[in-house]
């Protein structure tokens, strides 16, 4: 794993957390879609640099997820006015 790749990994768990305390402390349940997202290419990343062998359809179902997680969260905050 190259420190680029760590330092995306680390960046990646930092804004997951940051996700999370939206949803705990400031009650903005839209963090629940950005932590899972971040979660989710955690996961990703995670398999690729670690070589956990998980198969590759698995993979891309994950990756599906958390891009649908980052639609919604980004469709829910560009419909909401005011």
């Amino acid at each position: 794993m190259t420190l680029l790749h760590t330092v995306s990994i680390f960046l990646a768990v930092v804004t997951c957390m940051l996700a999370l305390k939206m949803v705990f402390e400031k009650k903005r349940y839209i963090g629940v879609f950005w932590a899972a997202t971040f979660g989710l290419f955690i996961f990703y990343d995670l398999n690729r640099s670690l070589a956990w062998g998980l198969p590759r359809e698995f993979m891309d179902t994950i990756l599906l997820i958390a891009m649908l997680c980052a639609l919604f969260a980004m469709w829910h905050l560009s419909s909401k006015r005011g």
